[in-house]
């Protein structure tokens, strides 16, 4: 490689780096503030975290029915149908009071993760909380992908007015050799990502139905 190309890689190398850097350094420098989602009708926000999981909440009002957003929730073996994110959705047995599912995550560049999670349904003021664990039987897996590390997170819908009212919180940490600015980055875009996925399939159900 001749000089004037070692020169133009080495400063197309260093904008990358200073693009992922200063991504890195925002995101991670708005712990506990909103940082965007207005284009969702949401706020999100970073909650407190340990180590490299950091926790994601989203707020949401919606002009969409919460019978429409139960349904999809309560269909466990159906949310590979509604989110992008998730290849397989698998329901594996019902065990005192919960639903445990295998879920696969796929990602573009990455291999895919997979966790077996137990959903659970509880009331809320005036609405229903779905929320996931990773399971600690963890042998549904087997053949479908790296075991994620930390997979858990909630739905709370609850009637608001003429809409909804969506909190969403996740928990996820892929595992695997993802280095740890990649991961911050995908817990910020995916978080947006499945917000999306999930008003909008709701939506096309909603047009759908008239």
């Amino acid at each position: 490689m001749d000089q004037a190309n070692r020169t133009s890689s080495t400063w197309v190398i260093l904008a990358l780096a200073l693009l992922v850097a200063g991504a890195y350094t925002g995101f991670r420098g708005l712990s506990g503030q909103g940082f965007g989602g207005d284009d969702l009708g949401c706020e999100l926000t970073e909650l407190p975290g340990d180590g490299d999981i950091v926790p994601v909440r989203a707020t949401c009002k919606w002009e969409i029915s919460p019978e429409r957003l139960h349904e999809m929730l309560a269909e466990f073996d159906a949310h590979d149908d509604y989110f992008a994110g998730l290849s397989e959705s698998t329901v594996l047995g019902a065990d005192q009071g919960s639903i445990r599912v295998r879920q696969v995550h796929s990602a573009s560049g990455i291999s895919d993760r997979a966790a077996v999670v137990d959903w659970t349904v509880t009331e809320v003021e005036g609405g229903v909380r779905y929320a996931w664990t990773k399971a600690s039987d963890q042998s549904g897996i087997e053949g479908h992908g790296l075991e994620a590390i930390e997979c858990a997170g909630s739905w709370e819908v609850v009637e608001d007015g003429d809409g909804t009212r969506v909190i969403y919180e996740m928990r996820y940490a892929p595992g695997g050799n993802v280095p740890f600015f990649l991961m911050r980055w995908f817990q910020g875009a995916g978080i947006r990502g499945v917000l999306a996925d999930f008003r909008n399939s709701a939506e096309l159900e909603v047009v759908a139905s008239r």
